[in-house]
């Protein structure tokens, strides 16, 4: 060894031979799973849109709350590139989750979509992809799924294509 002249490392890794899919630790701390942005939360349950933006905005986002898919498609038409992501309910009156995120996916095709819903939901593939949907989450709305989901679709899109 002589002062000053440093040392090289050499680390080797095995090829993967299989596709390594992006993945959040189940007990992930919350702290970690915090966002920044601007999500579009439509639910027609007044209460679940108090207790969701309550999360949302403690997970650092900002929201903008709409009890009506028609007005929350006229809300994100006016200004589709003010949304960072969207999060319907599945099941609304006038318009489904499916329907409201299949016409904000028209508008802009790069927005995340998030669906919720009450019971598990259970679509097609091909339905789930052309309506732009990245995840799917169960009622009530729980902070640390939500975290997931928000920091799933905001941060790890890239690591999925």
């Amino acid at each position: 060894m002589e002062p000053d002249r440093g040392t090289v490392f050499r680390i080797l890794f095995p090829a993967q031979a299989e596709e390594v899919s992006a993945s959040i630790p189940e007990l992930m701390p919350l702290d970690f799973l915090k966002g920044k942005g601007t999500i579009l939360f439509v639910d027609d349950e007044h209460g679940i849109i108090a207790s969701g933006r309550g999360i949302l905005e403690t997970l650092g986002y900002d929201v903008v709350s709409s009890e009506d898919p028609i007005k929350a498609l006229e809300i994100f038409s006016k200004s589709p590139h003010s949304f960072d992501c969207i999060l319907t309910d599945m099941t609304m009156p006038g318009m489904t989750g499916i329907d409201l995120s299949t016409k904000i996916i028209e508008i802009r095709s790069d927005i995340p979509i998030i669906i919720c819903s009450g019971s598990i939901i259970e679509l097609p593939d091909k339905i789930i992809r052309q309506a732009g949907i990245k995840e799917m989450i169960t009622k009530p709305l729980s902070a640390r799924e939500l975290a997931r989901a928000l920091f799933k679709v905001l941060n790890l899109s890239d690591l999925q294509k």
